[in-house]
C-alpha cells in the first residue's frame, strides 16, 4: 500500500456523495468495477475501516452547504457493500495471457 493508494481511497470513499450532491459524474463508484474492487480492498483493512464513518461523511456534506441544499435533506440512496469479498487477486500478470 502506498500513499497514493490512501489518497485515492479518501477520494473514492466520498465519490457517491459527489455523484449525488454535486452532480459531477454519470456513474456511482460501484459502477466502475476495478475502482470498486480497489475501494473494497482498502476499506477491508481494519486500520482504514476504523477511520471511515460513511453516515457522518454523508450527513456532513448534505448539511454544510446551505446554498446547495437549504433544507439539509440527506437522500437514502443505494448503499454499496464495502465488506463484500473483493476480487483484486483474481487477475495477475501470469493470467493475462
Amino acid at each position: 500500500m502506498t500513499i497514493c493508494d490512501l489518497r485515492l481511497f479518501v477520494t473514492l470513499i466520498r465519490f457517491d456523495v459527489y455523484y449525488v450532491y454535486f452532480k459531477c459524474n454519470k456513474k456511482r463508484a460501484d459502477e466502475f468495477p476495478n475502482l470498486f474492487e480497489f475501494m473494497k480492498e482498502m476499506y477491508q483493512v481494519p486500520e482504514i475501516q476504523a477511520t471511515v464513518n460513511l453516515k457522518q461523511l454523508t450527513e456532513s456534506y448534505y448539511s454544510c452547504h446551505p446554498h446547495l441544499n437549504c433544507y439539509a435533506i440527506v437522500p437514502k440512496g443505494r448503499v454499496s457493500d464495502l465488506t463484500a469479498p473483493h476480487n483484486r487477486g483474481k487477475h495477475t500478470a501470469s493470467s493475462s495471457g
